[in-house]
């Protein structure tokens, strides 16, 4: 009897202690099995952060592919320059020396270029900002501006505001932003120290010109199609409109090139060549020693605009870069206290006659 009371208290001890260990094993399992959940998730989390890594690497190395054949592209086009000038200046080595130089001198600014990253702007800028902040934007532009600008040479021989778009086509040349950098907006005053911009920079850089000589009537107006945007410059002087794209290369119907001949085995052949896509050092050179002369005059086929008709002046604006190959479908219209977005030439028109009313 004992020994069955001493066995039933044995196999009670060990049932308590089963149960005690079975919870104790449990508790660890649920442990367990929440770490693991934990593990899993920032495992995945993981995931996804390497994922986006390896899609950003992938991106910079397009970009790094991309500015390592632009770069090439630019060393062979201006080492045919080199080769131009060499043939077609014999004698001269002592000023091909000089020309040799400053063609260096852009090669090491497209290596500058070649390390900027990731500046958000574009023209989507100006459309996020409230119209205060595109005013301060405007005056900050022209208040950058050097005192001593000296452009009256080009003025007196060509008037205003002819003469501001010769003066901006000669003195930069057309620098295309890097493609990671977006739609960058260069300052007045940092195109000028660049030499140059896209058509953004040098659009602003006339604007800013224009209205710190007084004409206030003067407004960016940008055209987009479904990818690409092209910007501009709107002035009235006088009553009449004019129309000043610099990186286009229009001015209310005109186009403008850095005019020379060229004399090869007995025959002379006319050379036209645009202004932006020539170094403004090798412009001035080209026309201070009598090789080169401006030239303003119409396409082939092409009739000068009076800008009377500032509608007609816009859509043969619009139908130069249709024929370019462009599509436009909206248009913007920027100035102080000045923002118009609309896919209506009539109504751009309408809007700017009547501010000057």
């Amino acid at each position: 009897m004992e020994v069955s009371k001493i066995l039933v208290a044995v196999l009670l001890a060990c049932s308590l202690f089963l149960g005690l260990s079975y919870y104790s094993i449990q508790r660890a399992y649920e442990d367990l099995e929440e770490k693991y959940e934990n593990l899993l998730n920032g495992y995945r989390e993981l995931e996804v952060k390497n994922s986006e890594l390896v899609s950003n690497l992938s991106l910079l190395q397009m970009e790094n592919e991309w500015l390592k054949s632009n770069l090439t592209s630019m060393e062979l086009y201006y080492t045919a320059i080199i080769t131009m000038y060499q043939s077609w200046l014999e004698g001269n080595s002592s000023e091909i020396s000089v020309l040799i130089e400053k063609i260096t001198y852009l090669r090491t600014k497209l290596s500058e270029y070649a390390n900027v990253i990731g500046i958000p702007n574009g023209l989507e800028y100006l459309e996020d900002l409230t119209q205060q902040e595109r005013n301060l934007f405007l005056q900050k532009a022209v208040n950058s501006l050097p005192l001593n600008l000296n452009f009256s040479q080009y003025v007196e021989k060509y008037g205003i505001p002819l003469g501001i778009h010769v003066y901006v086509s000669l003195t930069t040349y057309y620098q295309p932003d890097p493609v990671s950098a977006k739609e960058y907006w260069k300052l007045p005053n940092e195109t000028l120290q660049d030499l140059g911009g896209d058509c953004e920079d040098l659009s602003l850089l006339t604007y800013s010109i224009l209205v710190r000589s007084g004409y206030n009537n003067t407004y960016l107006v940008e055209w987009l199609s479904d990818d690409v945007g092209h910007v501009a410059v709107l002035t009235r002087i006088m009553g009449r409109w004019y129309l000043i794209d610099v990186a286009g290369n229009w001015f209310n119907g005109l186009k403008l090139y850095v005019y020379t001949k060229i004399l090869k085995e007995g025959t002379t052949y006319d050379l036209k060549l645009p202004p932006l896509s020539l170094h403004p050092d090798v412009k001035d050179w080209l026309v201070r020693n009598n090789y080169a002369t401006i030239d303003v005059s119409l396409p082939p086929g092409q009739r000068e605009l009076d800008g009377v008709d500032l509608k007609t002046l816009l859509q043969e604006w619009v139908a130069y870069w249709v024929r370019l190959g462009e599509s436009p479908v909206e248009y913007r219209l920027v100035g102080l206290n000045v923002y118009l977005k609309t896919g209506s030439i009539t109504q751009l028109a309408n809007y700017l006659e009547n501010l000057g009313k």
